[in-house]
């Protein structure tokens, strides 16, 4: 089954307050009743049906931090930007487990979107994000540019260098690093060497949904540095 991450649909009327609706599952299919849903900044609550679903009816469009708690499930803090005159349908996967979810100085910024609530698959990048080391795009910052390969993805991020060839893959590394990581959801890309076009090319700027790039040690997560000698990586998550 393919779930979509968030659906839009124009309202009638360009003044339309707007709306937002959803679902929420164990898993990836079982809906989960009684599920408490709030928009923080406006202390609006709704509870989840039977059928897993929530609406919160007309809301002010703006940028708001969206909490998810049950009790025997992961809480989940999500950033929605809810657009003018539209309504937002989003699914939300909750997990098994407890978490206690700070409730300050949270911004909708530093957290996931609510568009990815659908799957966990991004949520390292959005932590990795959240910390602020490394430079991080997504989807949305790259689709206008329709780069050709990966390397038009990471071009003209602060101290990547990309070199061009006619026929062959082009050079890209990182200024001062000796050794350049390429990760593919999560698997190491082998080999590890100063440079990394190829590696890149091995999948297809279509099938980009995130990349993080850390320019040495000091940007570097803990879970990458030991395959790479604490130098450099490129992280890519596929859609």
């Amino acid at each position: 089954m393919i779930y979509l991450g968030v659906s839009s649909r124009r309202a009638e009327g360009q003044t339309a307050p707007s709306r937002l609706l959803g679902k929420v599952v164990a898993g990836s299919e079982l809906p989960l009743a009684d599920v408490e849903v709030t928009i923080l900044s406006l202390s609006q609550t709704v509870l989840s049906d039977s059928a897993g679903r929530f609406d919160f009816g007309s809301v002010p469009a703006g940028d708001y931090v969206v909490r998810v708690r049950r009790i025997g499930f992961r809480g989940q803090q999500l950033a929605a930007h809810l657009e003018p005159a539209r309504t937002t349908d989003v699914l939300i996967v909750m997990e098994v487990g407890a978490q206690v979810l700070p409730e300050i100085g949270v911004t909708a910024r530093s957290l996931k979107p609510i568009e990815y609530a659908y799957t966990h698959k991004y949520d390292d990048f959005f932590r990795y994000r959240r910390v602020g080391l490394g430079s991080f795009k997504t989807r949305k910052d790259f689709e206008s540019l329709n780069p050709l390969r990966v390397a038009d993805i990471v071009r003209g991020i602060s101290r990547v260098r990309v070199r061009d060839f006619m026929f062959e893959n082009p050079e890209v590394w990182i200024y001062g690093c000796q050794r350049l990581g390429v990760f593919i959801d999560g698997s190491l890309q082998y080999p590890v060497t100063l440079t990394s076009g190829d590696r890149l090319d091995r999948i297809h700027p279509s099938h980009v949904e995130m990349v993080a790039v850390f320019r040495g040690p000091a940007e570097m997560p803990a879970e990458a540095a030991m395959f790479v000698h604490n130098d450099c990586a490129i992280m890519i998550w596929t859609r």
